[in-house]
């Protein structure tokens, strides 16, 4: 019989100081020990706790900044090998255009 391996993870933040991180040090500076980990599974799952968003309007009075990530980031989804990212987060309306 064969066998998948799912892995799930959640919260993942990549905005505020751990996107300046990357920009300033790379993707691999912060998670290229953890990156053979994931490159285990058949399957990752990324649950992304924010949303793209280069420059739409503060929706909620609440809304941080951190919680709202430019494009650029795909890349470091490729460089965690994700497979599925969900955007489907309580943050999804902190940045909209109404």
């Amino acid at each position: 019989m064969m066998s998948v391996t799912f892995l799930a993870i959640g919260d993942v933040m990549l905005g505020g100081k751990v996107g300046k991180m990357i920009d300033q040090n790379g993707d691999a500076f912060l998670f290229g020990q953890i990156k053979e980990k994931l490159e285990d599974s058949d399957i990752l799952f990324i649950n992304l706790e924010m949303l793209f968003s280069d420059n739409n309007p503060q929706f909620l009075h609440h809304a941080h900044e951190s919680f709202r990530i430019s494009d650029k980031r795909i890349e470091t989804l490729k460089f965690l090998g994700a497979d599925i990212v969900n955007i489907g987060t309580n943050h999804i309306k902190d940045f909209a255009d109404g």
